[in-house]
């Protein structure tokens, strides 16, 4: 029976494989790692921990493109703006949610990012259901600030990828949360306590910049 002819190496097939692995390990080290924010409507904390998230990423030096953050609603109405009051307060902080329109969750947003957080414990239920393989990668914030304090600082864990499954990991040896890990919704609320939910959001997810930085590579 005829056999394959040996790869040689330096030979056009051995040339033809290195340069493919090469170009493989490129794409993977230069693709952007892919985070998702969720709640309710897309008008509110979702889109405003996305803005925060991508803005404290820059302030300590990432290299814009290296993170794609964006945002989406389960029951979001597509193109709908920010709420005022979440606006504003935005403003207060710098941030400029004006530009932003609403989009509806899919299951290629699930699919395509790394890691997913969800303002509320239904929500983040509400997502294992549409994708049950999406559990190992999707909490609520304040979950994953819980989960991942048990990570040492500067124990890097390579991708993001692999974050996600450590805090997963974590979810069986880190205490459960005390009460529910919801942060309110700020539809319907007054200025004055729109602003302690951008506030405790702004703290969150500031936290959130800086262990991104020091565990994952």
């Amino acid at each position: 029976m005829p056999r394959d002819p040996p790869i040689r190496q330096g030979g056009a097939t051995g040339r033809f494989s290195s340069g493919m692995h090469s170009v493989v390990d490129e794409s993977l080290r230069t693709a952007p790692k892919r985070i998702l924010f969720v709640c309710r409507a897309n008008q509110g904390r979702s889109p405003l921990a996305a803005t925060i998230l991508t803005d404290r990423l820059e302030s300590v030096g990432v290299q814009p493109g290296r993170y794609a953050v964006t945002s989406a609603g389960l029951d979001a109405r597509e193109s709908s703006p920010v709420i005022p009051h979440v606006r504003i307060a935005a403003a207060a902080l710098g941030l400029d949610l004006t530009a932003h329109k609403a989009r509806a969750l899919d299951g290629s947003a699930i699919t395509s990012n790394s890691l997913i957080l969800t303002m509320t414990e239904v929500q983040r239920g509400a997502i294992s259901r549409k994708q049950p393989q999406a559990l190992f990668k999707t909490f609520t914030l304040r979950e994953v600030i819980r989960l991942g304090a048990a990570i040492p600082a500067g124990d890097g864990h390579g991708s993001l990828e692999e974050f996600s499954r450590v805090l997963h990991w974590n979810r069986a040896r880190v205490a459960a949360a005390a009460e529910d890990e919801d942060i309110r919704d700020p539809a319907g609320l007054d200025l004055a306590a729109t602003r302690a939910v951008v506030a405790e959001i702004d703290s969150l997810v500031s936290n959130l910049a800086m262990m991104l930085v020091s565990r994952t590579s």
